[in-house]
């Protein structure tokens, strides 16, 4: 039915979802640019990718290069940064107590339970989002207006990640938190 509203289950109290809190950016400086360039630096770079997962988990892969780029001081990531990258995180989910799923680092035994909306200095696409944080802000904003037609969910979204209209986004990432919401009985259609 395609007026169908989505809604929390009966029982949820008010409240039960807090809204986003603004995207908050890992920082640092005087990094050893050797790190970066030279494979034998492996350790080194884990450690540092481990510090941006620890501050900003769970990141997509592509925002860590973003953020060792802004740390190294380089201003692209070229086929040596992009294979050294992928050794160090191979590296920091072996013995960093980290985890990759899905193109996203977590912090080892982590529960998300909230969602980061952009700040001034941090904007994601839908695809940089981790689908718990979708999936969180979804179940926000069902709650915070005591339904939703699951149609207007994904714009309602978009607007809440601060991903303006002109941006072309995939609607299937939305689609498929919803469905995973609805199959775990977190959300139902009425």
């Amino acid at each position: 039915d395609s007026d169908s509203e989505t809604s929390t289950l009966p029982g949820v109290h008010e409240g039960k979802y807090k809204p986003g809190v603004p995207y908050n950016k890992y920082s640092s400086s005087n990094r050893n640019l050797k790190e970066l360039l030279n494979k034998n630096y492996t350790a080194q770079l884990a450690r540092a990718i481990a510090n941006i997962v620890g501050f900003e988990s769970p990141i997509h892969v592509s925002i860590i290069i973003e953020r060792l780029k802004e740390v190294y001081g380089v201003s692209r990531a070229g086929a040596n940064i992009q294979s050294n990258v992928k050794r160090a995180i191979e590296r920091a989910t072996k013995w960093l107590n980290l985890i990759k799923r899905g193109g996203f680092l977590y912090r080892n035994t982590e529960m998300i339970d909230g969602f980061r909306i952009p700040s001034e200095h941090v904007v994601r696409t839908l695809n940089q989002i981790a689908p718990e944080e979708i999936e969180n802000a979804i179940l926000y904003l069902v709650e915070d207006q005591f339904g939703y037609v699951r149609e207007r969910v994904l714009k309602a979204v978009m607007e809440l990640f601060g991903i303006g209209k002109n941006r072309i986004e995939n609607p299937a990432t939305v689609e498929l938190a919803i469905d995973r919401l609805l199959d775990n009985g977190k959300l139902y259609l009425s």
